[in-house]
């Protein structure tokens, strides 16, 4: 499976289990849960647009552990934020007031939306983690000695017999 393919379906069953506090928003709300599958794919796919493979600046500062933490820390105000919102609604009953009804929608939207970009931008950053570069620090920290001594264990397992 590619690269591109994993981290979508990563992201986007990332920000279906982690996101339901944004989408679920005064009861499940279709539209806000199509716009949380939206905001994921983009989201899976934003570091890799930002700093392709092919460049040398590939896993500067958008796949860095800062940007990680930075997206978590965003993550968590949007479901506080969310959650109180819940709360609050729940504890007025829904009035009638087709004004009232639109705002929560549209607010509903912009949080799944930003939910799920940032859960499946975390889980792209998850996965790029676990191979052998890793990820740097803030920028441009390469992990080259790690990458280079797993390549020679791969080449001496492949090749030990040669020398019998």
């Amino acid at each position: 499976m590619s690269g591109h393919k994993k981290h979508t379906i990563v992201g986007i069953i990332a920000a279906i289990i982690f996101g339901s506090p944004a989408y679920s928003l005064a009861g499940f709300n279709v539209l806000a849960f199509a716009v949380l599958l939206i905001g994921s794919y983009y989201g899976a796919n934003y570091p890799d647009k930002r700093e392709p493979c092919e460049q040398s600046t590939h896993r500067r500062f958008f796949h860095s552990r800062v940007m990680a933490g930075l997206c978590i820390a965003a993550f968590m105000g949007i479901m506080i934020i969310s959650l109180s919102l819940n709360i609050q609604y729940r504890l007025n009953s829904p009035k009638s007031d087709i004004f009232e009804s639109v705002k929560l929608l549209a607010f509903s939207s912009i949080l799944s939306a930003a939910a799920g970009f940032i859960i499946a931008y975390i889980s792209h950053l998850a996965l790029d983690a676990r191979t052998p570069m890793g990820l740097p620090f803030l920028t441009g920290e390469r992990n080259w000695k790690r990458v280079e001594a797993v390549k020679r264990r791969k080449w001496f397992a492949q090749n030990r017999y040669r020398w019998k």
